[in-house]
């Protein structure tokens, strides 16, 4: 660390305002820059830079930086973008769990993520179209397979094979809906 980082992480841990306003000025903008290419998320990007710059002002008496000042906030700003990463991947995760509950019990009522209801449509709108009337009247209508057989002039067998389908067809979507879903998160 040269003479200037020393000098200004000594004022950052006497709180000097001054300290933050030159700190803040000189980088916040190439932090900004390097988390939006990081998440490819502005909002989020402005959010961790600025709860770094309050965290360390927040936290100034207890900064231990041994290296470059600049190197520090870089490696923070790296750090947390990561962990807004693994909390999208939570979250990915948690939707992706619960359309795949909703698709096993039969029912798309109590997903709440639009966004996942639009994924699920694209899925649905690509299936053959008896493939789509099955998974609609099981899913959308709630009819029992006995049902769908005698609505669409087919063997209740049929009906459960093209619904098994349909389930397979969602769930081998569910990697590129899980990647697709992670990027209309951070647009």
């Amino acid at each position: 660390m040269d003479e200037n980082d020393v000098l200004l992480v000594k004022q950052l841990k006497d709180r000097k305002e001054e300290a933050f306003v030159s700190l803040f000025g000189q980088y916040y903008n190439s932090l900004y820059r390097f988390a939006a290419n990081y998440l490819c998320d502005p909002e989020a990007a402005h959010d961790i830079v600025q709860e770094l710059f309050t965290d360390l002002f927040e936290k100034s008496a207890e900064l231990n930086i041994v290296t470059s000042v600049k190197a520090y906030l870089f490696t923070a700003t790296r750090n947390r973008c990561l962990s807004f990463l693994r909390s999208l991947k939570i979250k990915d995760t948690h939707n992706r769990n619960m359309l795949e509950a909703h698709l096993y019990s039969d029912t798309v009522d109590a997903i709440e993520e639009p966004s996942i209801l639009d994924e699920l449509q694209e899925i649905v709108d690509k299936m053959p179209p008896k493939m789509k009337e099955v998974f609609r009247l099981r899913v959308v209508e709630d009819y029992k397979f006995k049902e769908i057989a005698e609505e669409l002039g087919i063997t209740e067998n049929n009906a459960k094979v093209q619904m098994n389908g349909a389930v397979r067809m969602i769930r081998e979507k569910l990697p590129d809906l899980k990647k697709r879903l992670f990027f209309m998160i951070i647009w």
